[in-house]
């Protein structure tokens, strides 16, 4: 029996169909704090446009790394690699960021080559 075979009917089909028509309202990224120092807390709002754009999930400082990263949850159009993002402070300063891959690694494994004595 090929083909695809669907429900003909459930409860909740017709929302179902108009989330997925409709596209997520927000995707998690990598985050990478761009101002050494400055840790951003989860729950701190994305500003975009002078509008929230999304949410800190968390966020830390990583020794291996050297920098602060994160997770965010942001609007579709903020998700590319590489966008700048400002993340508002408890003092309503603007915290600069930027969109990361994630997982965080060393991909050139620079750290393991510098402890080696390379």
């Amino acid at each position: 029996m090929g083909g695809r075979h669907e429900k003909p009917f459930f409860i909740g089909q017709r929302s179902l169909r108009i989330l997925q028509a409709r596209g997520p309202r927000q995707k998690l990224v990598g985050i990478e704090v761009l101002e050494p120092g400055r840790l951003p807390k989860e729950c701190h709002l994305i500003i975009h446009q002078g509008e929230i754009a999304g949410r800190v999930t968390s966020v830390t400082h990583s020794q291996t790394l050297n920098k602060s990263i994160g997770l965010a949850m942001v609007s579709p159009e903020l998700a590319e690699l590489g966008r700048d993002l400002r993340i508002r402070m408890d003092s309503g300063e603007l915290q600069a960021a930027r969109v990361a891959a994630a997982p965080f690694y060393d991909p050139k494994n620079l750290r393991q080559k510098e402890g080696a004595g390379a």
